[in-house]
This record gives structure tokens, C-alpha cells and sequence, in this order.
């Protein structure tokens, strides 16, 4: 079964802003620690999921960490192509998922 752009959209949508609510719980230091054998373990690596990159230098790669207010956007592939995505409002709320499906299908149409 073939699924249409508009499903594909909002899925897209709708996992953007479950992970953007990841985000803020581990910017704020919200998330609750994993627990193996009744022992919390250290959270501190999931700084590392969101906002971050790696940057290669010669002999040797830095990690670099954006701050919460520099980490405003997420980068969508189309065909090849890079689109920065904003994901927030210029007064910090989240995009609704309906907003974030309209920014997917403007880079749709900006690809095709």
C-alpha cells in the first residue's frame, strides 16, 4: 500500500514535534534518568542528541553544542537538496504540527 504525500506529511510533522518535546525536557533537565538493575543512570549524554555536531579538523573531530536559543531550526533533505527548517515561533513556542507540515510541503515544493 502506497501512502500519500499528505499521511507522509503529518507523520513527519507529528515526529518533529515529539522529538522538539524530547528536546525541551533535556534542555531543561526534565527528562527522568533511565534506570537499569534500580540504579538511575548519568543523562548527561543525551545533551548530545539535539543541537549538536561534529566538526573535523585536521588530525582530530571537535564535538560542538548549540545553546537552546541557538538551536532554533532543523535541516530537511529533498532530492539532494538541504532546507533549514525553522521549528519555533520568534517568541519561542513550538510550531504547531500543522505549521510544521506547511514548512514540509514548502520544501516539497521548493524540490520539485
Amino acid at each position: 500500500m502506497l501512502l500519500t504525500p499528505v499521511p507522509l506529511l503529518n507523520r513527519a510533522a507529528d515526529l518533529t514535534y515529539l522529538f522538539m518535546e524530547v528536546k525541551h525536557l533535556i534542555d531543561n533537565e526534565q527528562l527522568p534518568p533511565d534506570v537499569i538493575r534500580g540504579v538511575p543512570q548519568d543523562m548527561n549524554p543525551y545533551r548530545n542528541l539535539f543541537a549538536a555536531s561534529r566538526r573535523a579538523y585536521p588530525g582530530r573531530d571537535y564535538n560542538v553544542r548549540f545553546t537552546p536559543e541557538e538551536a532554533r531550526h532543523i535541516i530537511v533533505a529533498r532530492k539532494g537538496l538541504f532546507y533549514v527548517v525553522d521549528v519555533y515561533h520568534p517568541d519561542g513556542s513550538l510550531l504547531t504540527k500543522d505549521e510544521l507540515a506547511a514548512q514540509f510541503e514548502a520544501v516539497i515544493q521548493a524540490a520539485n
